[in-house]
């Protein structure tokens, strides 16, 4: 415990520190498995801290949290702890095979640790840290058949998973063999015990049942997890959790270049305007920022279908969730990935008629089956009731922090059982961070420490649901800083 830092033990609130406390106490080797929104990364983070001296560490994570990952490692890892000193270049992303994963702290996807499991095996890291780790509950598959035996010889595996499956015993066992191993030895006599097999016209053994359910969850947090639900550390927790998600938008080059371009404009628009004091240069100016905003959207879409597709609809059950976004075609482009993936929807922006928009809340409100609400944030920002929901992504940004908060309020209102989750997706490099940061400043902050980064919280009379004249000055100032940034990178 000592080689935690001083701040970060000090920002963690007292659940967080006794799920570290816990995992400790059982060698390294343990399931965190609290709901989604009670600070699973940063428990795991402290945890892989006291075990420093046992590094390099390999995090293995859906593709869509890497830079997630790497970002929390980067502000807390770099620099002088205890005896080490790292910086930046110790924190390894690696993006394919090819690649080494020979720094201290390595970062990988579990597709990617799937095809080059062997090779991690024979590298033999002694501390491992596995996110979402529900993507090992089938058995048969590539990924579990490489990754468990890869965690068997780890001598501190660090599980997180907010859907532990508990009442299905058959998906929980791949994690338990791999934490721990010299108990959970074999599936047969296991399942035999908690699964309910039976015989299925085939006469194939069916697994998929379950049985002495309060047995086994005595025994598992007893030997391998520690599990919290909000509603038992309510009095913790702020009625609001925010989280910045970091997503890469990759190499998209006509996008750079249409960047470019529009930085370009705006910083002649500048000119002119300062030239020859022309008075509608705001208005100029603006729409230059909202054609930026645009295009950045468009670049990000994939990270961000990625995103919801591994965070959201590969759940079991799928839970209730409410995406905003600003462009048409962004809307378009979630909505259509939801249909691919037969996930029950609705969607409301400016072309959804007057007269169908209550039906629709109220379908969503009220059918437990219709699990997205795919919603324009100017439009459905304000009126509507979606407290059946109470996780709320923003697949895009606004620069009005009033727009944000009102967006927000659909689900954090009267009728809400829950504490609202709420993540923001910021895609890397882009002007999505600058904007970011933007809006942080005009936000009350709280820090609260929980998955993603620090957790903000707003108050009502900080806001303002305008843009002032001295807002759009930061704005332009944050766009022609990304002009100098750009020509840095092509010279």
């Amino acid at each position: 415990m000592n080689n935690i830092p001083v701040p970060l033990w000090n920002k963690l609130m007292t659940f967080q520190k006794e799920g570290v406390e816990y995992a400790v106490s059982q060698g390294g080797r343990a399931l965190i498995g609290d709901e989604m929104g009670l600070g699973k990364t940063y428990q795991a983070l402290a945890i892989s801290m006291c075990y420093i001296e046992e590094w390099p560490l390999l995090i293995i994570v859906p593709s869509s949290l890497r830079y997630q990952w790497a970002e929390i490692y980067t502000e807390w890892a770099v620099g002088e702890i205890v005896d080490y000193k790292y910086t930046s270049e110790d924190i390894n992303i690696i993006a394919s095979g090819k690649q080494k994963a020979n720094k201290p702290v390595n970062i990988i996807s579990y597709n990617v640790a799937a095809k080059v499991g062997t090779e991690l095996l024979h590298q033999g890291f002694k501390v491992i840290v596995c996110d979402e780790s529900h993507y090992m509950k089938n058995p048969t598959t590539v990924r579990t058949k490489s990754i468990i035996p890869l965690l068997k010889a780890s001598d501190r595996v660090i599980l997180l998973t907010g859907t532990p499956a508990i009442s299905r015993p058959e998906e929980l066992f791949p994690q338990l063999s791999a934490l721990r191993p010299k108990l959970f030895t074999s599936f047969k006599p296991y399942s035999e015990r908690y699964c309910n097999p039976f015989k299925d016209y085939g006469g194939r053994i069916n697994s998929k049942g379950s049985s002495n359910l309060t047995e086994l969850h005595l025994l598992l947090c007893k030997v391998a997890m520690i599990r919290r639900k909000k509603a038992e550390v309510l009095t913790q927790l702020p009625d609001k959790i925010r989280q910045k998600i970091t997503i890469e938008i990759g190499e998209h080059k006509t996008f750079i270049q249409k960047v470019k371009h529009d930085l370009d404009t705006v910083r002649a628009e500048m000119k002119k305007a300062q030239d020859h004091e022309i008075r509608d240069k705001d208005w100029n100016q603006l729409r230059l920022i909202q054609e930026l905003f645009r295009d950045t959207g468009r670049a990000k879409l994939p990270s961000v279908l990625n995103y919801i597709k591994e965070n959201f609809l590969e759940l079991d059950p799928i839970p209730k969730i409410v995406i905003f976004a600003f462009h048409q075609d962004v809307l378009d482009a979630i909505q259509h990935h939801l249909d691919k993936n037969k996930v029950k929807n609705i969607r409301i922006c400016g072309k959804t008629p007057q007269n169908d928009r209550k039906a629709l809340v109220d379908y969503f409100q009220e059918d437990p089956e219709c699990k997205v609400a795919v919603l324009s944030i100017i439009v459905a920002s304000v009126g509507f009731n979606l407290t059946s929901a109470s996780i709320v992504v923003f697949a895009e940004m606004d620069w009005t922090p009033g727009n944000l908060f009102q967006a927000e309020d659909r689900c954090h209102r009267i009728g809400q059982k829950s504490i609202v989750t709420i993540q923001y997706l910021v895609a890397k490099d882009t002007i999505d961070e600058d904007i970011w940061k933007l809006i942080e400043k005009k936000l009350s902050v709280i820090g609260n420490t929980l998955d993603g980064e620090v957790s903000h919280g707003l108050k009502a009379k900080t806001i303002k649901s305008d843009v002032s004249s001295s807002h759009d000055s930061e704005l332009v100032s944050l766009v022609l800083e990304k002009v100098e940034n750009y020509e840095g990178r092509k010279a």
